[in-house]
């Protein structure tokens, strides 16, 4: 995905490229960044976040709203091979 770097003026400054990772998202360029929040309409779109998240206590969905933002996407996704209860 691509990530636009803004300025403090909102001024867009460059585009560095994110590739997920086993532990979460890096920067191409390899200079130290934290990204300040994720979007994504699937699970495996958030940082070591799995389907399995449904069966953990309310405690884990702590970052929902605050650090990871969905965008529901109802056509496909790993839910798919989730069975429903």
């Amino acid at each position: 995905m691509d990530v636009p770097i803004v300025s403090r003026d909102g001024a867009v400054v460059g585009v560095l490229e994110v590739r997920r990772k086993p532990g979460g998202a890096a920067f191409e360029d390899g200079k130290g960044r934290e990204p300040i929040a994720f979007l994504g309409d699937n699970i495996q779109d958030f940082p070591a976040m799995k389907q399995s998240l449904r069966d953990e206590p309310e405690s884990a969905f702590e970052p929902f709203g605050k650090r990871f933002f969905v965008l529901p996407n109802p056509m496909y996704g790993s839910w798919q091979q989730t069975p429903p209860r």
